[in-house]
């Protein structure tokens, strides 16, 4: 291993030879630049190593000499005056390499910097090209678009002296532009491919980055146009005689999609034409003199105007048939049919269209014009001198079109050349369609089985008493133009002859907008039959009409007509109809012109209407209550409804709930009711209009077929009834009794008369008409009221008229009005006199009684009476308790013996007791066990004879 004094002594001697190497002999230790340097060198000797070996040993020595301080040399003089640069020195082209730079005249040339090296690695006064860049002289740093660079110092201090495409150094002759700093070549707007034209526009400061084309351009080179020729007014007009169609209806109101116009004509000869239009620029364009344009031309470069008519047509096809099969059919029949071919016949639809072509000769490529131009064209609407077959779905197309465009002169001050430049123009192209309908539209009521699939046509109250109405409709189409819009109009409708008719529509007609489904309206006046017409447009001007009536009345009501009266035409006409008297359940109501709606009746308003040519059956009124059909009415009346309640003494016996009668014309009703005699009804009729609106008369009726009753007509003495005979001349002795009642009216009258018919003729001794004794209305009244009357209450309870007192008992006065009349109150003995008593009925049903009375003055004639049995002989004593008498030979010529009286007693009884009013006991009747008896005979006139 070599040990550290071997190192050393290797590392001085490298040194050694390193110094040798850089130090110079000529230098002055004084020279410029100049530095001394310690050379090391050794030499070697031999000591002895071991026993019998001698090794070779080295030893150091130093010298100085003179050098170069690092970065200069001498060039062989006596100091280092130079400094070096990149390896080189001055002399020996230090900071002068030749290199290529771009310069304005040549793109590239080989330059000398003419730099000097001013100290070690530093060059300085490198020329405009280059810059001091350390050892060398580096050229200027490259520019984008600059021809020529020049620089200092620093690579930063380099500028553009000259940037490409300058042809002078003024606008419009540059195609790069100097930055303020010089430091950028910035693109101008120029003639360049590779730039922008910017026309028609401007760049600010020159730059193609601040090309701004002029409204209505753009694009790179603002070549392409974005704004198209103004339309400014058109007219298309289709022409017959005087009847025209223009589309659009305003020729100032211009618009690229125009809405179709329908027409259902087919008379049109002539389609006129006529449109204007323009273009220019909203911003006028560069005009500088010394701009690389030298001329623009733009405009409306072309105009036509095209007529399209498109239209269907049916084109036969004959197809010839294989008539082998009919040959073989027809051989039974030894027919030759080769020679006949069978041609099929078929219809194929077919489009075919004419299209005419007008161009505007105003516009030009060359020269277009740049104020308003107008384009007129008449054409006419026949193809091959036929005039055009419109049909439904033809179309007929008119087309306008302007293109804009135009062009530029420019010149490319490089090349020295003019280049034409075109633009990028647009078209303005308007169409406007006429197209042809001539199928009306339609609603579903007309083409679909099931109609509850749709909805009505016309919805219209039928019945109103408000002038506001709401109108509603739905499921109209129109299949090919489509519907445009609805009209509405109110129809008066007034009676003419034997029906009802329109008038004609009214003020309140007007426009309904398509996508309304329902409209208010204001009905005229108070009262009125009205039809609502709904219009159905479409957009070729065909219509279908429905309607619908409505009744308005703000004021409707049922009257009485005054001079009629409502009743039972079964009832007896004495009582005022009130009382039936037939022994009937079948009754007939009849309420003949009582009920009324003058104001319906007087006016007919529920007549038929006649129908409106304009309007089918299918959409017409067949549907609610008030139809064009006749209603049927009476008066105005469509109804009359009769209900009745039968009551006995105990309730509701029968009844009928409120009914329509079977016919309203016949102003009656045939009621059969569970009734009898006694009954009471209540029956009510009820008229009704067509607003529902009532009026109704309410009858009470009663039943009583049978005549009261009489009975126990007589006169009366005292408790003595049944006597036929007046004991006295004088007629104001006589009391007259009988019983008179009907159970089921009750007594409404009573009279009575007296009279003789001596002579043949009445002669009248008294009468009276007598109250009827009812007015009380139970049977308890009744008890109190005649409690205290002859021979007491004898009360009787009838269901509806109350309770009556039977009996009658009449003494008859004189008096001047009723009663007995003056002179004639006395009669004559042994004369027949007529006493008559006619009872009426709540019912007017009579029932007259009469009974022959006798006056009988005198006693009847005496007789006989004897003990025992008859036909023995009369004996003072009897052996049986049971005692017998007979008599005989009374009698009373006058009025005949009417009865005995009797009595007995053991002791003599007195003739006081035999008096018709005496209350003795004794005189009893004739059966009565008897010791001694004393027998009385009384005549009719109650005038006895004691025996």
């Amino acid at each position: 291993m070599m040990g550290y004094s071997t190192l050393l002594a290797s590392a001085q001697i490298l040194l050694l030879c390193q110094s040798v190497e850089l130090w110079e002999a000529q230098l002055n230790p004084a020279g410029q630049n100049v530095q001394p340097v310690t050379v090391y060198y050794s030499i070697s000797y031999y000591t002895r190593c071991g026993l019998w070996s001698r090794c070779k040993r080295y030893s150091t020595r130093t010298r100085t000499r003179y050098q170069c301080v690092s970065g200069w040399r001498s060039n062989g003089g006596s100091d280092c005056r130079y400094a070096i640069c990149n390896g080189r020195i001055d002399p020996y082209g230090a900071c002068k390499q030749v290199q290529s730079v771009m310069t304005k005249h040549e793109i590239w040339s080989n330059i000398n910097p003419e730099g000097n090296c001013v100290s070690p690695e530093r060059c300085v006064n490198c020329n405009k090209y280059f810059y001091n860049n350390g050892p060398v002289c580096t050229p200027c740093p490259r520019i984008n678009d600059c021809l020529e660079m020049h620089c200092n110092d620093t690579a930063s201090s380099t500028i553009c002296a000259n940037c490409d495409g300058v042809v002078m150094d003024h606008p419009y002759y540059r195609a790069y532009v100097r930055s303020d700093d010089k430091k950028h070549c910035q693109q101008a707007c120029s003639w360049r491919t590779d730039s922008t034209r910017c026309y028609p526009g401007n760049c600010d400061g020159e730059l193609a980055a601040n090309c701004v084309c002029l409204e209505g351009f753009t694009g790179k080179h603002c070549e392409i146009m974005t704004e198209k020729a103004n339309i400014q007014t058109n007219l298309f007009k289709l022409k017959d005689n005087h009847l025209t169609i223009e589309n659009p209806s305003d020729m100032n109101v211009v618009r690229e999609n125009s809405p179709i116009i329908w027409s259902n004509e087919n008379r049109w000869k002539l389609a006129e034409t006529e449109w204007v239009a323009k273009y220019v620029l909203k911003e006028r364009p560069n005009s500088d003199s010394h701009h690389y344009i030298r001329s623009f031309v733009y405009g409306i470069i072309e105009a036509s105007t095209t007529l399209n008519y498109t239209f269907s047509y049916l084109e036969t096809v004959e197809t010839i048939i294989n008539n082998t099969e009919f040959d073989t059919l027809n051989t039974t029949n030894n027919l030759d049919n080769s020679s006949l071919p069978i041609i099929n016949i078929t219809y194929v639809p077919k489009i075919a269209e004419v299209i005419k072509v007008y161009q505007c000769p105003q516009a030009s490529k060359t020269n277009p014009p740049t104020s308003a131009f107008s384009c007129q064209k008449t054409f006419a609407l026949e193809s091959d001198a036929q005039p055009f077959n419109l049909s439904t779905g033809d179309t007929m197309t008119f087309t306008i079109e302007a293109k804009i465009g135009g062009h530029m002169i420019m010149e490319n001050r490089e090349k020295e050349i003019n280049e034409t430049h075109h633009l990028v123009g647009t078209s303005n192209l308007f169409q406007y369609v006429y197209r042809w309908d001539f199928v009306l539209p339609y609603h579903c009521f007309e083409t679909e089985a099931i109609r509850e699939t749709c909805l009505d046509p016309l919805t219209v109250p039928d019945l109103t008493e408000n002038s506001s109405i709401t109108l509603s409709w739905g499921d109209w189409t129109d299949d090919l133009s489509g519907l445009l819009e609805y009209h509405y109009e109110i129809h008066s409708i007034s009676h003419r002859g034997n029906s009802l008719s329109e008038n004609g529509a009214l003020s309140g007609s007007g426009t309904i907008f398509l996508n309304d489904t329902a409209k208010e309206l204001i009905l005229p006046g108070l009262a009125g039959l009205f039809s609502i017409h709904l219009i159905a447009f479409d957009k070729a001007k065909n219509y279908k009409v429905t309607r619908r009536l409505v009744l308005y009345d703000s004021n409707s009501h049922v009257s009485h007509n005054p001079f009629f009266v409502t009743r039972l035409q079964t009832g007896s006409p004495q009582t005022n109809y009130t009382w039936v008297v037939k022994n009937t359940t079948v009754v007939k109501l009849i309420w003949p012109s009582r009920f009324r709606n003058a104001l319906h009746s007087n006016n007919k308003w529920l007549d038929e209407v006649l129908p409106n040519r304009d309007i089918s059956q299918t959409l017409d009124d067949f549907s609610g209550v008030r139809t064009i059909q006749k209603i049927n009415n009476t008066h105005g009346c469509i109804d009359f409804l009769v209900d009745f309640f039968v009551y006995d003494g105990s309730g509701v016996k029968d009844s009928r709930p409120l009914t329509s009668v079977q016919d309203i014309s016949t102003e009656s009703e045939i009621l059969t009711m569970d009734w009898t005699d006694g009954d009471k009804a209540v029956i009510t009729v009820v008229a009704k209009d067509i607003f529902n609106k009532t009026l109704n008369d309410t009858l009470t009726v009663y039943r009583d077929s049978t005549p009261p009753i009489i009975e126990n007509l007589w006169l009366t003495r005292g408790e003595r009834l049944n006597l036929t005979v007046h004991r006295l001349e004088e007629f104001t002795e006589m009391t007259m009794e009988w019983l008179a009642y009907d159970f089921h009216s009750g007594i409404d009258s009573i009279f009575w008369r007296l009279y003789d018919n001596f002579t043949g003729h009445d002669i009248i001794h008294g009468h009276e008409d007598l109250h009827a004794q009812g007015s009380t209305q139970d049977i308890n009244k009744c008890m109190t009221r005649y409690g205290n009357y002859s021979r007491g209450a004898n009360c009787y309870q009838t269901n509806h008229m109350g309770a009556f007192h039977r009996h009658f008992q009449v003494k008859p006065q004189i008096k001047v009005d009723g009663g007995l009349v003056i002179e004639k109150d006395v009669g004559i003995h042994d004369s027949d006199y007529f006493l008559e008593v006619s009872a009426t009925n709540k019912a007017l049903l009579s029932t007259v009684l009469t009974k022959r009375i006798t006056i009988d003055i005198s006693p009847p004639h005496t007789g006989f009476v004897q003990d025992g049995t008859k036909g023995t002989d009369e004996v003072d004593f009897q052996q049986s308790k049971t005692l017998s008498a007979y008599w005989d030979g009374f009698f009373d010529k006058e009025s005949g013996v009417m009865f005995y009286m009797y009595g007995f007693s053991a002791e003599p009884i007195p003739a006081a007791d035999f008096q018709l009013d005496s209350n003795s006991s004794i005189v009893i009747s004739i059966h009565k066990l008897v010791f001694c008896y004393l027998i009385d005979s009384f005549n009719r006139i109650l005038t006895g004879f004691y025996k």
